[in-house]
């Protein structure tokens, strides 16, 4: 089962964490697989306090610039890599699937 939620705010973030909790709990418990889709850059989420959780992070590592940002790269090589360089202490690279 893959989770998607997004835009949660700072003050669900406790809350998200809990329900990832439970409802892996009740996954593993019949074998299920879980994985959750995290925004590569948005510091509200508990990356690593999620990792623990689930059995894989798909970080979303694309957004560097979007419609009503200013103009640039979906994900330039620069940003890609401090993304990943910045939760390779977060998110285990066994866990860590990348999106593009």
């Amino acid at each position: 089962m893959s989770i998607d939620f997004e835009n949660i705010p700072l003050s669900a973030q406790n809350n998200y964490v809990l329900f990832l909790e439970e409802l892996s709990s009740i996954l593993h418990k019949n074998n299920y697989i879980i994985t959750v889709n995290l925004p590569a850059n948005d510091n509200n989420f508990q990356y690593a306090n999620i990792s623990k959780i689930v059995d894989y992070v798909v970080l979303m590592a694309y957004d560097e610039h979007w419609t009503t940002s200013t103009p640039g790269a979906i994900a330039s090589i620069n940003w890609f890599n401090t993304i990943l360089e910045s939760h390779s202490q977060d998110i285990p690279s066994e866990k860590m699937i990348i999106a593009l």
